[in-house]
Parts: C-alpha cells; sequence; structure tokens
C-alpha cells in the first residue's frame, strides 16, 4: 500500500538532510569571517619572575582528577597566565583512549556535560565555581579539528600529547606546536586574529619550527609560493589579514586529501545534529526568568548582568509590557 505524498515527503527529507550537511562544508569558498586589521607587532607576553600562576579552585580541581586518573591531556591555547588571569573557557586534547574516563573524572566535581550532536569526538562540560563566583567552561577533544562538524581533521592529536611539556605545572602544548596549532585556530576556525591571540602568536614565533606534526601539518596545507617561514615571518609582521587569506585554500587542500572522509563525516553528524534537536524537543529547554519592575528600575542592566554571568547561552525576550 502507498502512502499519499510519500515520496514527496522522502525527498523534503532528502533535501533537507544535503542543505543541512552542505552548509558548513564548502567554508573555503567563505572570506574570513572578520579581521581587526595588520595589528602593529607587539612585545613578547610578560612573565612574573618567582611566581608560578595559580587555576582558580573548580579548575584546579578538574586537572587534578584528570591526573589522578591518569589521563593524557593537554592546554591547547593559551597559558597559565590566561588561566591565573581569569580565563574560565577553556580547550583541552585529551588522549582517544583514555576518553571514556574523563566524563567520570569531571562529573564527580560538579561538571555537567552539555548536549551537542554531529560534533564527533568532543565534550563541552560547564560548572560552577562557588569559591570564585563564576562559571568554568571545558571543551575538550581527542583531535585537532576544524568545520561546523569538525569534518576536517589534523589526525595530530596523538603527535602533540606524545610532545607536551609541563609548564607552571599544567600540561601544555609544546611552543612549537602551540604556535602552528594557533594559526590554524585563527584561520580555519575564526576567520579572525583577535588582539590576545595576535600577541600570542607574535610571543611564540621564534619557537615555531616545522619537523612536529603541526608544523608539518601546516607545510602540507600551503599554496605555491608560500612556506613556513613566510607564514612565521607574516606574523612577525602582524600581516593578519595576509594571513587570513590562507582560508580558503587551506580548506580545499583538507578536503582534497581525504574527500570521501570528509564528506561522509559532514553528512553523518549533520544527520546526527538534525536527529539531536528532535531528541532536545523532549526536553525542557533550560531555564525561564521574568523580571518584572516599572521603568527605569533597572530591568535591562539586571537581564544583561544574568545573560554575561551564566555559563550557559542566554536569549533575552522583551515582552513589550
Amino acid at each position: 500500500m502507498r502512502v499519499p505524498g510519500g515520496r514527496l515527503i522522502r525527498l523534503q527529507l532528502a533535501a533537507g538532510t544535503v542543505l543541512l550537511a552542505t552548509r558548513l562544508l564548502p567554508r573555503w569558498f567563505r572570506r574570513p569571517a572578520r579581521s581587526e586589521g595588520d595589528l602593529s607587532p607587539l612585545a613578547p607576553l610578560p612573565t612574573i619572575p618567582g611566581k608560578s600562576p595559580t587555576a582558580p579552585p573548580l579548575l584546579h580541581a578538574a586537572f587534578g582528577a584528570l591526573d589522578a586518573a591518569a589521563v593524557r591531556w593537554s592546554l591547547v591555547r593559551g597559558d597559565t597566565q590566561d588561566i591565573a588571569g581569569g580565563a574560565r573557557d577553556i580547550d583541552l586534547l585529551v588522549a582517544e583512549a583514555d576518553w571514556p574516563r574523563v566524563a567520570h573524572c569531571l562529573a564527580g566535581l560538579g561538571f555537567l556535560r552539555v548536549p551537542t550532536y554531529g560534533r564527533g569526538s568532543t565534550g563541552f562540560y560547564v560548572g560552577h565555581d562557588r569559591e570564585a563566583a563564576s562559571w568554568v567552561r571545558l571543551d575538550l577533544a581527542t583531535d585537532l579539528a576544524w568545520g561546523g562538524f569538525s569534518q576536517f581533521q589534523s589526525r595530530a592529536g596523538g603527535g602533540c600529547l606524545d610532545r607536551s611539556i609541563r609548564f607552571d605545572g599544567l600540561p601544555s602544548l609544546d611552543l612549537d606546536d602551540a604556535f602552528w596549532a594557533l594559526v590554524l585556530h585563527c584561520v580555519l576556525a575564526k576567520g579572525a586574529v583577535v588582539q590576545r591571540h595576535a600577541a600570542r602568536l607574535q610571543h611564540l614565533v621564534e619557537s615555531a619550527r616545522e619537523d612536529g606534526p603541526m608544523g608539518s601539518l601546516v607545510a602540507s596545507l600551503l599554496p605555491r609560493g608560500w612556506s613556513p617561514e613566510t607564514v612565521r615571518n607574516v606574523v612577525r609582521a602582524g600581516e593578519w589579514t595576509r594571513l587570513l587569506g590562507l582560508q580558503r585554500r587551506m580548506f580545499l587542500t583538507l578536503w582534497q586529501r581525504d574527500p570521501l572522509g570528509t564528506t561522509a563525516r559532514t553528512i553523518g553528524r549533520a544527520v546526527q545534529r538534525g536527529l539531536g534537536y528532535f531528541r532536545l524537543a523532549r526536553r525542557r529547554w533550560g531555564l525561564s526568568v521574568a523580571l518584572l519592575g516599572p521603568d527605569g528600575a533597572g530591568k535591562t542592566t539586571l537581564a544583561a548582568a544574568i545573560a554575561a554571568d551564566f555559563g550557559l547561552p542566554v536569549r533575552i525576550v522583551y515582552m513589550g509590557l
């Protein structure tokens, strides 16, 4: 028995899947999202002689729990100075073999995993640090990957962990890998070089080589006329617009290296994300808070403060009353 309109429904579902799957696939055709212009060269980051920066209590406990469970991990961007300076959004690289132990380590400290779909082997955790009166957000991954579905893989995560170093007691990427990883983060993930990343790049540039896992990856992605030394010179000169101009070619090269795998990951994870929305539809979508008061009472200011302080995305809706 044929269901009337069944073919149309199947076509609509197929079209919807394709549209969702390809929404972020051809990112190499996009121009960089934004740029802060060609910033002037910056001085190296300052150091604090004789003082070791300390992580906030909850973050320190999370790092300790991972170490106690023998999880191989490393900071991906930034350093202990950034953490001591108030950074609460932390990106960590975790060994794939140790991934199953991560959830147990963080759950015991009160971290909650935020539901995400179609991102591959990644996890986003959020926790509230009562002592510091702030939120801590951890974004963990087993590989360095880019794209809306993490479909462009570096396959360099294991090599980076093998070369990681201890800096002020915390596992961090080797300075060489840290430089190239930040270059790819700015070019491929953000399409912009913000001030703190510009300072970090110019601080690390003299440590950058091309024989490590990230340096060799970048060298293989560069177009004709570019070399790792060209990238270093561009960073030294602060020519950020020129650096961001590599985005299109790098994405195209990544896709050409593994067209079937990249396309399969994109479509598969797009379907996962679409199905995930149906799962979320059956849940309560967070909290609803109503602020009532006369004109001039400070509702807008209070709402903005709540949105800025809360650990998860907040949407403010004005009811027009």
